[in-house]
This record gives C-alpha cells, structure tokens and sequence, in this order.
C-alpha cells in the first residue's frame, strides 16, 4: 500500500516523488514532516509543484496520509481505498480523457 500512495503521488504531480530516503528537501525530512506536521508537508510540496496549496485536496491528502503511514497494519486496505471519497470522486468521460490526454501526446 505504501508503494500504491507513492505512486498515486508522482502521477498527481506529474512525476514528483513525495519523500526520498537518506535526502532532505532544504535540510527537511519530507516524511517526518508529514508524519509530524502534515501541514507544512502539504504546503511545502505546493511550493515544490508551484501550485497553490488547494493543488492537494482534503480527499486526495487523505487517502494519500492513509497509505504511507509509517505502521503497515494502520494503512488503507484496497477496500477503504474504494471507499474513500477520492476514489468516488468525479471522473473524466471517454471524450474528455481522450482529449485530456491529447495534450500529453501530441
């Protein structure tokens, strides 16, 4: 699950990896911040991205915290992750995926 939530990440930022082992983001490690102060974890990955805050919504941060925790039995199971009103969330239709996606491949 923990792989699952980095993905996830990297895909919403366009290939931004939340947190690197052994490296710190301007003398910060990115996951104590967000084990410690999601807050600041949030914001300084906006500022990262140059994107307002908002870039990373209650949904997504929550699902997000959920498959990163740092104890692997408190991390969402497939079916929370379903559940979670992310996944529910609204979704493009056939035509605007293929013209969303357009921009990447022309």
């Amino acid at each position: 699950m923990f792989s699952l939530g980095v993905m996830l990440f990297v895909m919403k930022t366009n290939g931004r990896i939340p947190f690197t082992e052994d490296v710190a983001y301007k003398g910060q490690d990115l996951y104590q911040m967000l084990m410690n102060n999601s807050e600041k974890f949030w914001k300084t990955h906006a500022e990262i991205c140059g994107k307002d805050v908002e870039f990373f919504d209650a949904e997504f941060r929550f699902l997000f915290e959920s498959l990163v925790k740092s104890v692997p039995e408190e991390r969402a199971s497939f079916e929370e992750i379903k559940k979670s009103k992310w996944f529910q969330g609204e979704t493009y239709s056939d035509v605007e995926l293929v013209e969303e996606m357009r921009q990447y491949f022309e």
